[in-house]
Parts: C-alpha cells; structure tokens; sequence
C-alpha cells in the first residue's frame, strides 16, 4: 500500500501531488513578493504611481511575470 493512500498516515506521508501544489504556490507567492518589495521601494523613490500601473498590468494579465520585474526594477533604481 502506498503511504499517502493510508488514511492515518496522510499526516506523515502526503501526496506527492499536494506536495507539487505546495512547492507551486510557494514559488507564486515568492515571485508576487518580490513584486511588491520592488513596488515598495518604487514608491519611497517617488515612483507609486508608476509601479501601480505595472502592478495592475501583471495582475490583469497584460504583461508577464519578467517584463513586470524588470520595469519595477528599473523604477526601483531611480
């Protein structure tokens, strides 16, 4: 019998598929928050209104993940 189809051993032995949703969303919530330091420190540069606007494009879905970091990166910088 595999561990994670054990009922009392879930605890112990998760499934391997939980387990790659987990590492998944880690990786998803680590990429936002490295957004929003970077739109953080956009804003204490001056630059809110800026990073907002590219915040709002990648939660929209208009520019990807690299395109976003990169611009937020750069507003950063300033």
């Amino acid at each position: 019998m595999r561990p994670w189809a054990d009922p009392m051993a879930r605890g112990i032995h998760p499934d391997p598929a939980v387990e790659r949703a987990v590492r998944e969303v880690r990786a998803v919530r680590e990429r936002i928050g490295a957004l929003l330091t970077l739109a953080r420190r956009a804003r204490a540069a001056g630059r809110g209104d800026e990073a907002e606007r590219i915040l709002d494009d990648f939660f929209e879905g208009r520019i990807g993940y690299e395109t976003a970091r990169k611009k937020l990166e750069r507003l950063a910088e300033c």
